[in-house]
């Protein structure tokens, strides 16, 4: 049972196609039953025969007893001298055998019965009288036969004419004779065209044969000498009754209603033509659907439904059907499919039931507008993983400027703006799905190879949303926020609720994102506490620079560094600089937190080459500084006091995507770069930062985003996206920076595509000056002369 269970988690649309196909079995046994495959095998039958629609042969002639004929004479049963004369007649014309399909067995009047004997002695003809076998009785199971006159077939050979329809009134099988106690008696047809088979033993007739077809004439034309010997001359002539009011008539599959007489000619033509085939009941074309749906389902993509895949069933029900007409061409066996064709059409119809069922699901799981997956859809997915992920990481992002927005699209590009967040999200969640909660949020599953540095998991986020959406001839950029929050848990919604909270929390204190806690209402008291002791912490030191090296891959050596900001704060201890500084920007206070940033680097980097270790170092300018013409005059007065070479000093350009004045905001940084300060761009590939949007930007290098470098060792698109973005950007001359390398197998595969510099916790964590200097002052760092 578990393993059926994880094959349908595993490919719902496989398992569901093989109950389809059980489904589908157990009614077809239902309604074998009720004879409905036998219909159905009929109307193909009758399909079959207006396709090869066959006139018979000219060697059997059909002489009727026929309504005209019964007129003529007057009475019935015939005397037996009129039977007499009609021997004599079709003698005379040159008839080779002469078979009745009429019974003889009582006596009549002496006189003709002995005449009619005369007849049959003297008849240059090969006379042919019929046998019937039935109960002795009608509380009997002993069979008899009933016999023509000794006197009659002492002179003649005997046939069965025994018929046998099916349990639904129908003639389709003819024997080749019947056994009546130790009696073998050959069939009326198989006796005239001298066929040979086992007795008891049955063949289809061939229903492609038109009985109307075969030349049929009056008894009473033959005795009134009407009709010439070529008619007659050389041929077999059944004798027969077709007048409806002798009551001889059988009802067939695709004829309808015809006379015995013609039942016998059909047969007879039948084993003449050589298509007198076996059957082949219906299993074997049963099993042949039922491996071929199983075979379909085997290459079934696995999101894909039953009914989206229709290839199995029609190519299924036209081998079958194609099978049938050739092995009726070749004469091989007629190939029973009655009960095939109604397995396919049960499957059919229960694949068109479970797609209705999977359709109403489907709509309970997802958003209408959107066509995103809905809050229900993320607990059954959550659900779903919790014994392969025991932790459950679950993001929400809160639009924060939702009203503002909405109030300016209409539904369909507010759905649609949805859709394109999702999109932005889908490759940094897990299994590409991002959830609708909301009419204002959004959430997924973080991988757990994101859980290591999730600080820097949101900062990417959060770029990605800096570039703004078209709607109509508007750009409208969203403010997001994230919430999170990660348990061992099997409580879905309150996993949910929770990192809503957060959410809600950060959107509140413009944090970009915050971790769900017991006490988050405490986080809007150590908002305010960071606003307040921000001044106090640099004066202090509280705020301290850590730097985190970039190996040169050239080299392989450390050569720079990220400078990056920390604090410690006395009473609430580390402050997560995602945290402290988009609130500093959104309180205007980033300015004095990038100049004290920059003093100290510069110090940093001077003291080092003090003492004989030169390195150069990266600080991060956010782009809304380069509007600010206070904070460019004092940045580039500070260099201009130190006694570095300026190409020591980078500015990593950060929110690129937020720059409203692209020309100004390149004059600015061509102004940086005139004082030999290095420029880069610090998130490519996230907001608007592509090659294209760069190439009339003023820098020196571009730094991919980790987003892109964590997984490419095992992802083929960041693969492919990574090496072009160093071969385009090489031919920029550009320099590439990768950020977020955090294992070997990353290094080197950075390393064989040149990339120029690679930064992450493989390489080195951020530490403070101090301990930079003592790891990186030894011998496999480069020196520089004492200044």
């Amino acid at each position: 049972m578990r393993k059926i269970l994880y094959i349908v988690a595993k490919n719902p649309a496989r398992a569901y196609f093989a109950g389809a196909v059980f489904a589908a079995l157990f009614l077809t046994l239902i309604a074998n039953f009720a004879g409905i495959g036998n219909t159905v095998d009929h109307a193909f039958t009758s399909v079959r025969s207006e396709i090869f629609h066959k006139h018979a042969s000219d060697k059997i002639v059909i002489v009727e007893f026929d309504a005209k004929s019964i007129q003529r004479v007057g009475t019935w049963p015939w005397p037996r001298d009129v039977h007499a004369q009609l021997v004599e007649r079709l003698s005379s014309a040159g008839a080779e055998q002469i078979a009745f399909d009429v019974d003889f067995s009582a006596r009549s009047n002496p006189v003709s019965d002995q005449r009619f004997a005369e007849a049959i002695a003297k008849s240059d003809a090969t006379i042919i009288l019929a046998t019937f076998r039935q109960k002795s009785s009608s509380q009997s199971n002993t069979a008899i036969e009933n016999l023509p006159l000794a006197e009659f077939r002492n002179n003649a050979i005997l046939a069965s004419v025994n018929v046998h329809p099916d349990e639904y009134g129908q003639v389709a099988m003819y024997s080749y004779g019947e056994i009546t106690g130790d009696t073998l008696r050959p069939s009326m047809g198989a006796l005239i065209t001298s066929s040979t088979g086992r007795l008891g033993d049955s063949f289809p007739i061939d229903q492609s044969i038109d009985p109307s077809t075969i030349t049929a004439v009056s008894a009473v034309d033959i005795l009134e000498g009407k009709v010439g010997s070529e008619v007659l001359n050389g041929k077999t002539i059944l004798i027969g009754a077709s007048a409806i009011e002798l009551g001889d008539f059988y009802s067939t599959p695709h004829h309808g209603i015809i006379p015995g007489v013609f039942l016998h000619a059909l047969a007879a033509e039948t084993l003449q033509s050589g298509y007198n085939m076996p059957v082949i009941n219906d299993w074997p074309a049963i099993a042949l659907v039922i491996l071929m749906l199983i075979a379909g389902a085997r290459w079934m993509p696995k999101r894909k439904t039953l009914t989206d895949v229709p290839i199995a069933p029609v190519v299924t029900g036209a081998v079958i059907c194609l099978l049938n007409i050739t092995f009726y061409i070749t004469a091989l066996a007629d190939f029973a499919i009655g009960n095939a064709i109604v397995l396919l059409i049960n499957f059919v119809a229960i694949s068109m039931i479970i797609r209705s069922i999977e359709n109403m699901q489907r709509e309970r799981y997802r958003d209408h507008k959107t066509g995103l997956p809905n809050s229900m859809a993320l607990i059954w997915f959550g659900r779903r993983l919790e014994r392969k992920h025991p932790i459950s990481r679950l993001a929400v992002l809160q639009i924060a400027n939702y009203a503002e927005v909405h109030g300016l699209c209409t539904a369909d590009q507010w759905a649609e703006m949805l859709q394109s967040s999702a999109s932005r999200l889908h490759f940094l969640t897990l299994n590409d799905r991002v959830f609708k909660i909301g009419d204002d949020q959004l959430a997924w599953i973080v991988p757990e190879n994101y859980a290591k540095n999730l600080g820097d998991y949101f900062e990417t986020i959060s770029a990605f949303f800096l570039a703004p959406f078209s709607v109509g001839t508007k750009q409208i950029r969203l403010n997001v926020h994230c919430g999170f929050h990660a348990a061992d848990t099997k409580d879905w919604p309150q996993l949910q609720s929770n990192a809503t909270i957060a959410a809600y929390k950060a959107a509140e204190l413009g944090y970009r994102w915050l971790p769900y806690s017991n006490d988050i209402n405490a986080v809007a008291q150590q908002k305010l506490t960071i606003l307040n002791d921000i001044e106090q912490a640099m004066d202090n030191g509280h705020i301290w620079v850590a730097y985190q090296p970039k190996l040169d891959t050239r080299t392989n050596s450390i050569t720079s560094a990220e400078a990056l900001a920390r604090w410690q704060h006395p009473e609430l201890g580390n402050i997560r600089p995602d945290h402290f500084i988009p609130l500093l920007e959104n309180a205007g206070k980033i300015t004095d937190l990038t100049l004290y940033m920059l003093r100290q680097m510069l110090f940093d980097l001077e003291n080092w080459r003090a003492k004989g270790l030169r390195m150069s170092s990266s600080i991060n300018i956010s782009v809304a500084l380069l509007d600010d013409k206070t904070f460019v005059e004092e940045a580039l007065s500070i260099i201009s006091q130190t006694m570095l070479d300026k190409e020591q000093i980078t500015f990593e350009i950060t929110e690129t995507a937020s720059v409203k004045n692209l020309d100004d905001a390149g004059k600015v940084l061509a102004r940086v770069r005139a004082t030999g300060v290095r420029v880069s761009i610090d998130d490519y590939g996230t907001g608007q930062s592509t090659l294209s949007y760069l190439r009339d930007f003023p820098a020196d290098e571009i730094k991919i985003d980790q987003a892109f470098i964590r997984n490419m060792t095992g992802n083929e698109l960041d693969r492919v996206m990574v090496t072009s973005t160093i071969d385009l950007a090489h031919q920029m001359h550009f320099k590439v920076v990768a950020e977020g390398v955090e294992n070997e197998a990353t290094l080197q595969l950075l390393k064989s595509q040149g990339c120029d510099l690679v930064q992450g916790w493989h390489i080195g964590k951020p530490v403070n000056a101090q301990m930079f200097e003592q790891e990186f002052m030894n011998g496999d760092m480069p020196k520089s002369a004492t200044a």
